[in-house]
């Protein structure tokens, strides 16, 4: 039987730990791999407890809603990254002369 010392196990600096992070693309496409919503894995998060600012709440359920998604899904599909850029350029043209009219 072999015994392992303390001293030949890795060794962990405490509070150095980093949490670990999903980035949201990694995310949507985990999502997608798995046929759910993003707000899947946030579920049981009530947003009435919810911490942040009145913006940054609205953006957290501007991200959740099903046409969001789809348009997330949409942009990671297309595999070339000049495309992705040009149809990225698109949508903030588009919604900049929107901001103007009344």
């Amino acid at each position: 039987m072999m015994c392992t010392s303390p001293s030949t196990r890795p060794r962990r600096s405490p509070g150095r730990q980093r949490p670990a992070t999903v980035s949201a693309s990694r995310l949507a496409e985990i999502a997608n791999v798995l046929g759910v919503p993003i707000a899947y894995f946030f579920a049981d998060l009530d947003s009435a407890d919810a911490s942040g600012t009145a913006p940054e709440q609205e953006i957290r359920e501007l991200i959740q809603r099903p046409e969001a998604i789809e348009l997330i899904r949409s942009y990671y599909a297309i595999a070339d990254q000049q495309v992705r850029d040009q149809f990225l350029d698109l949508v903030k043209a588009v919604a900049r002369s929107h901001r103007h009219r009344p």
